[in-house]
């Protein structure tokens, strides 16, 4: 019986060898590979892979990226700079839990803020993509970047810029 069996299996072997060797495998290779005879799901696949590929219309050619690194930083950023120096700056959005704890955090610390929707508001969205951001909240204080929230490694941070060293208010 496993005679029997092991001569199924080779057999089987051996007619997809042959198939995979024969002309009518390269027709039916080709029958795939013309444009209009993809199944759908190959379709797809190459025109999900023809758009990850190209060239997106956010990222500039790689001849205008150092035209615009040498660009005057327009006066909006520099009041932005010049406001994130003094006060926190937290991007946030509405339905962010961490993010809703931190601004409560500090409005119960009474620590000035500003906060800024991503969510629904372009401008803070483009200024926050531009300075890197990816999670929400996002807290800067001078240099400094906080990404997420916890009560106690805000404060440490906080201190720390303030000059403040392990000061809990």
């Amino acid at each position: 019986m496993k005679a029997f069996k092991a001569r199924r299996v080779l057999f089987s072997w051996c007619a997809a060898a042959a198939l995979l060797a024969s002309p009518a495998h390269a027709q039916l290779d080709d029958l795939f590979r013309a444009p209009g005879n993809m199944p759908q799901a190959t379709q797809e696949a190459a025109d999900l892979e023809h758009r990850l590929t190209k060239p997106s219309r956010l990222s500039p050619p790689p001849q205008q990226a150092s035209k615009q690194a040498s660009r005057v930083t327009p006066p909006s950023t520099l009041a932005a700079e010049k406001s994130r120096e003094d006060k926190v700056v937290i991007y946030t959005t509405p339905t962010c839990p961490h993010c809703i704890r931190a601004l409560k955090h500090m409005k119960n610390r009474k620590i000035a803020y500003v906060q800024k929707d991503v969510q629904h508001d372009q401008a803070n969205r483009a200024e926050f993509k531009q300075i890197g951001g990816r999670g929400v909240p996002h807290i800067l204080m001078g240099d400094t970047v906080m990404v997420g929230f916890s009560p106690q490694s805000f404060d440490q941070k906080y201190g720390a810029w303030r000059g403040e060293a392990g000061t809990v208010r």
